[in-house]
């Protein structure tokens, strides 16, 4: 019995892309996966729910290509269970960050300027994360959110297997976005105790 039939390729991305579905790659994601296994489908709902509110729209998946550049990108960090800290990045292309710009300010979207984009992208890693939040808290996870963080446009690293994973959104009728989830394994406090260093021997008492 197999799970399934793999035609072979010569193609290196493509047979990576037909065996990964069947390879488990170590890493905190997949630790994390095991704690949260819907967390893609938690962030499409979240996408769906925040872009609905905002622009009356539907959010569906894509596949991300190879190289994704974005014009406008912030991310925010949440602490899980004390055990993970998972970055939530959102980075936007032009027309996705134009159109959203737009609806809040209520700007013609030729007068959307690049620090319009930037803070449109820090309000839907903010929405997008505080919906993560309000899933964890109905399923008792513990969980932290920090502030977010603006980091401009440019190209978004594909994440390692294992350690993060990438999706793309497309919201009908105003262009296409990408989610990043990174996680990392959190490492314990260092003791107090083990830092202290101990009380130097007394000297020794000689005989006279």
């Amino acid at each position: 019995m197999f799970d399934a039939v793999v035609p072979r390729s010569f193609n290196t991305q493509e047979l990576h892309e037909a065996l990964r579905p069947f390879v488990v790659v170590p890493g905190p994601m997949t630790a994390l996966s095991i704690v949260v296994p819907d967390l893609a489908e938690l962030v499409l709902g979240a996408a769906g729910q925040v872009f609905g509110m905002m622009l009356d729209a539907d959010v569906a998946t894509i596949e991300p290509q190879s190289t994704v550049v974005a014009a406008a990108s912030a991310h925010v960090d949440l602490t899980l269970e004390d055990r993970f800290t998972i970055r939530l990045g959102v980075h936007m292309g032009v027309v996705a960050a134009t159109a959203v710009a737009a609806r809040l300010t209520g700007a013609h979207p030729a007068k959307v300027g690049d620090q319009d984009r930037q803070t449109v992208a820090g309000e839907v890693s903010n929405l997008l994360m505080a919906r993560l939040h309000a899933s964890f808290s109905e399923r008792s996870l513990k969980s932290e959110v920090t502030t977010s963080t603006l980091a401009g446009g440019g190209q978004v690293a594909q994440p390692v297997d294992g350690e993060g994973l990438l999706i793309g959104l497309a919201i009908s009728g105003a262009g296409e976005f990408f989610v990043s989830l990174l996680a990392r394994n959190r490492t314990p406090a260092e003791s107090p105790a083990s830092t202290a260093q101990a009380p130097a021997p007394p000297a020794p008492v000689g005989v006279y």
